[in-house]
């Protein structure tokens, strides 16, 4: 239960806003003000569960380094050296979600914020003038 959690925390968000492009496309309008929504609740807990996913505990309690036994904070029982198997996994669903939470969803909403900018910006003239 702990696994499946760790690897479908991070990935939750980015289905529900898949669903709502997917809603964009069949009701303009519609899919971006859900998507906002979701975003307003869910980005943080999203990027924390990536940054969770991807991180490991190198040192015990007293601060001594774990070496080779250090693990995941999301999933104690993978060690941060395993690169096989479950590990990779971890590795995919991690860097995948990074890759959408650092990257993709901000270019995302830079170009919305730009294609409003263009879309109001000759209504704006428009009341100006008249």
């Amino acid at each position: 239960v702990r696994m499946v959690a760790a690897l479908t925390s991070p990935l939750i968000p980015l289905l529900l806003l898949l669903c709502c492009a997917s809603l964009e496309l069949c009701r303009a309008g519609l899919g971006v003000n859900i998507a906002l929504k979701v975003l307003a609740f869910l980005f943080i807990g999203g990027a924390y569960s990536t940054a969770e996913l991807l991180s490991c505990q190198l040192q015990d309690g007293d601060g001594e380094a774990l070496g080779d036994f250090a693990f995941r904070t999301a999933f104690p029982e993978l060690r941060c050296s395993d690169r096989n198997g479950l590990g990779f996994w971890f590795n995919t669903v991690g860097y995948g979600s990074a890759l959408a939470y650092g990257v993709l969803i901000p270019l995302g909403l830079a170009g919305l914020m730009v294609q409003q900018y263009f879309f109001s910006s000759p209504c704006q003239t428009l009341f100006c003038l008249c």
